[in-house]
């Protein structure tokens, strides 16, 4: 016998498992048995119903269900998991950590902007910029700075001695040898983690006065 109508809506609902869980395990358990139970009573009795068909149909519907309970799980495991990343997240809170980054939150006080070069530098720019304009508020210059890490402070002025305004910054390094060639320099950001915020996905610590990806530190102190 024909069975063409319960296969149909079998490779339908495997189609959509994915994006209606809930649904197809409904529909799997309670209308499979239904249409089934119609095929049997309706089926004709000179072409009763193959024993392999009725076999690969059933194959097919335990398929479904397992797919269905592995797509249930993983969405649990998914969660379970982002549960234990913001619960291991907090737990950096009052500790000392170095991340590469160049974000800064000006409040008033001066600011230590932590650069590292790979080789000695002849002169070396800090820049601070406003991220909203790309444009520089204050250039800082040193001299004869050894590789490794260093940093200048910033009093929250722009090149004109004027106060600039408290709120989110970044900053730049540049740096050249005595022969003017580049130096390859980097910025990051150092200090105790007084919090957690969490944005588009992406999970960040307040360093002090700075911001820094969790994904990007680079040593934890306790």
């Amino acid at each position: 016998m024909a069975i063409v109508g319960l296969e149909n809506i079998l490779a339908n609902q495997g189609a959509t498992t994915s994006s209606s869980t809930k649904e197809s395990k409904e529909l799997s358990s309670s209308d499979f048995l239904n249409l089934l139970v119609k095929e049997l009573q309706y089926q004709d009795p000179l072409e009763p119903m193959d024993n392999t068909e009725y076999a690969s149909m059933l194959a097919q519907f335990s398929t479904l269900e397992a797919q269905t309970a592995m797509t249930e799980d993983i969405e649990q495991l998914n969660a379970l998991a982002a549960s234990i990343n913001n619960l291991s997240t907090v737990s950096f809170i009052g500790k000392t950590v170095n991340a590469t980054g160049n974000v800064i939150n000006y409040t008033g006080a001066a600011i230590d902007l932590n650069y590292k070069l790979e080789d000695a530098a002849a002169k070396v720019t800090v820049k601070v910029i406003d991220p909203s304009t790309g444009k520089t508020l204050r250039s800082i210059e040193a001299k004869n700075v050894a590789a490794g890490a260093s940093s200048v402070s910033w009093d929250g002025k722009d090149d004109n001695g004027k106060a600039v305004e408290q709120g989110r910054y970044v900053f730049a390094v540049t740096a050249y040898d005595s022969s003017g060639s580049k130096v390859s320099g980097s910025t990051y950001v150092e200090g105790v983690v007084t919090g957690v915020k969490y944005s588009n996905g992406a999970t960040y610590l307040s360093i002090g006065n700075k911001e820094g990806l969790i994904s990007d530190i680079i040593t934890i102190k306790g």
